[in-house]
């Protein structure tokens, strides 16, 4: 393995040749960290199409059919929030583009998933009387909605609820969401927070109302997509007038002028009068952590209500990400796909420490980052290691430093391995392979070598006997028989792929 940066030449050729693939003529420049051609920004967001990957696309190697998995929701590069739609076919990524109805706007998404995951925390707007229980009775609140009344751009979404007659827009910043929801003029323009309502169901719930502070609180603990561990999400909503009344529910039970509520299937509405002023605002802070932490992740970045300034702010983030890599020429549909992947590409891994630094570790123990770093979840270590963690190392080797230091403190907090598959703070052991190996090794490669790397050389080899399954098999045949485990040619070959990356990283650290 060569030195951090050896690499470089070689991918910007191999980036060059992509985009001369893709009809783009001419590679303008490629962040501050390697550049050809020094150019101010450009409005780049204009070219990202956040629908793209939510319809069905054509064959797929013989299954056919498959969309993306992805969402169109308001998202804020690698931020930890991700507020979107879902809508009634259930998908991974909650939202399925053919789909004309929407059952709730969850907090929490990740994109390109194989297995439901996440969507945690779904609001609804609803006019009228919450007379059943919407864990009992969830379609009565669901709204129809015209793709013509929806639009999304790069940390914004809005579309008009035609239930309700509610319009709804969204915007993020790295922690925490701001909701805009116009109402029709009404005595009884309610909000629902369905604690219990994620897509993988829940093992516990809760939400307190403190309508004092206009504030609803709580939090959902749920399953990982394609794995059997838990993770518990913690948020707070705080909105921008007094309610007129409340209530929670849990199961079959609606409690009217309850303000407490836990349990598998819990939550709580609010009620507005929206006779002479029909617009709401909620600002909704999340962590893995605390109520607390969700709470100082809203004090520290999105006070004032102001959706204005949380849109061009989230718009701006995403504008100097995709600044990255400035590109000329091509069809327009052929720029609209360049930027698109690009944006894809980079709302995962997801930031999981707190304002403060605070972030929950795989030994369920809450840890602090040094100042000036993050702690990052959500790393897809099989389908990352095989090209998107080498541009990140070229594009942003800082962050991507951080990325790499995020699997060793798993490594280290947990079991001793390098995670495979990963999502909040637990390992879910999709696919297969050894795949935080081969990230971790292609990380320094390229470029991002601000971590430590003896402990990731550390966590490679002693990780294996928890991570890899069939190890003894290829300890002693040199391959995964078949009558060990399933798919044993495919993990034999992931081994050997990780194996020369330990090799590599090894003789490039001098050990």
């Amino acid at each position: 393995m060569k030195r951090p940066g050896a690499f470089r030449s070689h991918l910007l050729l191999g980036i060059a040749l992509f985009l001369a693939l893709a009809g783009i003529s001419q590679l303008i420049s490629l962040t501050p960290h390697v550049r050809m051609a020094a150019t101010s920004n450009l409005n780049l967001t204009q070219y990202v199409n956040p629908f793209i990957g939510t319809s069905p696309g054509g064959s797929s190697f013989g299954f056919g059919g498959d969309s993306g998995d992805t969402f169109p929701g308001a998202t804020y590069p690698m931020g930890m929030l991700q507020w979107s739609p879902d809508t009634t076919s259930n998908l991974p990524g909650g939202y399925y583009y053919p789909d004309t109805t929407i059952k709730g706007l969850s907090l929490t998404h990740f994109s390109g998933r194989g297995c439901k995951v996440y969507q945690d925390i779904p609001f609804m707007p609803f006019v009228g009387t919450v007379n059943g229980s919407p864990a009992t009775n969830g379609s009565t609140y669901h709204s129809s909605f015209s793709h013509s009344s929806e639009s999304a751009q790069p940390g914004y979404y809005s579309v008009h609820l035609n239930g309700p007659n509610v319009t709804v827009a969204l915007s993020v910043t790295p922690r925490t969401g701001l909701g805009q929801f116009t109402y029709p003029p009404s005595a009884a323009s309610t909000m629902m927070m369905n604690a219990g309502g994620s897509i993988n169901r829940n093992t516990n719930s809760a939400a307190t109302i403190t309508a004092s502070s206009h504030e609803v609180t709580g939090f959902a603990t749920s399953t990982v997509g394609c794995g059997s561990n838990h993770y518990t999400l913690y948020f707070v909503a705080q909105f921008d007038r007094s309610f007129t009344s409340y209530g929670t529910w849990h199961g079959g039970t609606v409690n009217h002028g309850s303000t407490s509520t836990t349990g598998a299937q819990s939550g709580a509405f609010v009620t507005f009068d929206t006779r002479s002023n029909q617009v709401i605002h909620v600002q909704v802070g999340i962590s893995f952590v605390s109520i607390a932490n969700a709470q100082a992740n809203l004090a520290a970045e999105n006070a004032n209500f102001n959706l204005t300034t949380i849109r061009n702010n989230a718009v701006a983030a995403w504008n100097s990400r995709l600044n990255s890599i400035q590109v000329q020429g091509g069809t327009p549909d052929e720029v609209t796909t360049f930027y698109t992947a690009l944006y894809h590409a980079f709302i995962h891994p997801n930031i999981f420490s707190d304002a403060n630094g605070q972030y929950k570790g795989f030994d369920g123990r809450v840890h602090t980052v040094p100042s000036g770093h993050m702690q990052y979840e959500n790393i897809p270590g099989w389908d990352e290691y095989r090209s998107l963690i080498r541009l990140r190392a070229i594009l942003a080797p800082s962050e991507t430093s951080d990325i790499a230091q995020s699997l060793v403190n798993d490594a280290q907090q947990g079991d001793g391995h390098l995670p495979r598959w990963e999502q909040a703070n637990v390992d879910s052991h999709g696919m297969n392979g050894d795949g935080g190996t081969l990230m971790v090794a292609e990380a320094y490669a390229f470029g991002a070598a601000n971590f430590d790397t003896a402990g990731a050389l550390s966590a490679m080899i002693n990780g294996q006997s928890t991570v890899r399954e069939g190890l003894s098999d290829y300890l002693n045949l040199g391959y995964v028989a078949a009558s060990t485990t399933g798919n044993s040619a495919v993990i034999t070959q992931e081994y050997t792929n990780a194996d020369f990356a330990i090799a590599q990283f090894a003789q490039a650290l001098g050990n």
